[in-house]
């Protein structure tokens, strides 16, 4: 087991999480020095969290004095303090026995530099008086509501082991034995999925090594799409297929035709086919839209847009190597002026216990 030195200079400090309760908590900006009445109460050498400071770089917990304050040691270095560290305030009229959680825009929290926020988190802890609420009912069953003033019990009839099992009548309680014969009904399908180790995607081919405790997989493949047409000359290319192994793979859409210009003035519009593949077929690349005067001279082109490739899903249960091949497909090249590539393949695969 690693030391707690190792643990904090790897960023693992538990802490981090809850802080040592603090006895008072700011309801307002003030000045960092001197004895001074917060929320209610005088303070004296007093742990106070500092949360509603106008520079929110200076908020944070604090030991009062009768000069500067000073951070408290526990809360005064980088890391010492992270996303979502929760503090308790013990006293005061507004802020006492609540719960704050420290907001920012990420990790690591550099104290004087980056801006630090306290969220009241109070209302996610269960009540005091819940725990006073009767639950020994079997005769007609009770659930816990709040009627605007306080928790109360309301009679209400628990599921039957028949609908805990097909998950039916919802609108029911289940009590500690249904919860047990409902999870125990799902066993089979969450045996069946796995559990989720590890997530890998790829936009280009390369070979694939699975994770270690990986033995089933979800993989998703996504063909190339074809390009676009030009709107009086060049077809778009076609996409290029993906695949993972043998297990899954996607067709590439074909490329979009270009316009055809006739001297009827407007001509008509290229097309461009997908493939077809397991789930969602492939789409071709638009086709161009070219267009010409009386005298059947060039008026205009409208090259268009790329399309997308094909796209499978596979649940593989067995046969998984340590290895395998991925093949990602390239998008269609653009066809005439005004028209587009089409969009790049991927795989991703979902690895499982």
């Amino acid at each position: 087991m690693a030391s707690t030195l190792v643990d904090r200079l790897n960023g693992v400090n538990g802490g981090a999480a809850v802080k040592k309760p603090v006895a008072l908590a700011t309801t307002a900006n003030i000045t960092l020095s001197g004895e001074q009445t917060i929320d209610g109460t005088l303070t004296s050498s007093s742990d106070v969290l500092v949360k509603d400071q106008s520079d929110a770089t200076k908020n944070g917990i604090y030991i009062t004095s009768s000069g500067a304050w000073t951070r408290r040691v526990d809360a005064n270095g980088v890391r010492d303090l992270v996303v979502g560290s929760l503090v308790f305030v013990t006293g005061g009229t507004v802020n006492g026995s609540k719960f704050w959680s420290l907001g920012a825009s990420g990790n690591p929290i550099v104290l004087g530099a980056t801006a630090i926020t306290f969220t009241d988190f109070s209302s996610f802890i269960v009540p005091a008086n819940l725990l006073e609420v009767n639950l020994s009912s079997p005769s007609s069953g009770e659930h816990i509501t709040y009627d605007g003033t306080d928790w109360v019990n309301s009679a209400l009839a628990f599921a039957s082991q028949a609908e805990a099992e097909a998950g039916i009548a919802t609108d029911k309680p289940l009590n500690a034995l249904r919860t047990a014969q409902a999870i125990d009904a799902l066993s089979p399908a969450l045996t069946a999925l796995g559990r989720v180790v590890n997530v890998q995607g790829f936009s280009s081919s390369v070979t694939y090594t699975k994770h270690a405790s990986a033995s089933q997989a979800i993989v998703i493949c996504a063909g190339g799409g074809g390009g676009g047409g030009g709107g009086l000359s060049g077809a778009g290319g076609a996409g290029g297929a993906s695949s993972f192994a043998a297990f899954c793979s996607a067709s590439g859409g074909s490329g979009g035709l270009s316009g055809q210009v006739d001297f009827a003035r407007r001509a008509s519009d290229g097309t461009g086919s997908g493939g077809n593949i397991v789930n969602v077929p492939a789409g071709g690349g638009k086709g161009g839209s070219g267009y010409a005067d009386f005298r059947g001279a060039d008026g205009y082109a409208l090259g268009q847009d790329g399309g997308i490739g094909g796209l499978s899903v596979e649940f593989i249960t067995t046969g998984l190597g340590a290895t395998e091949t991925v093949t990602v497909g390239a998008a269609g090249s653009a066809g005439g002026t005004g028209s587009t590539a089409g969009k790049s393949g991927f795989v991703i695969v979902v690895e499982l216990e």
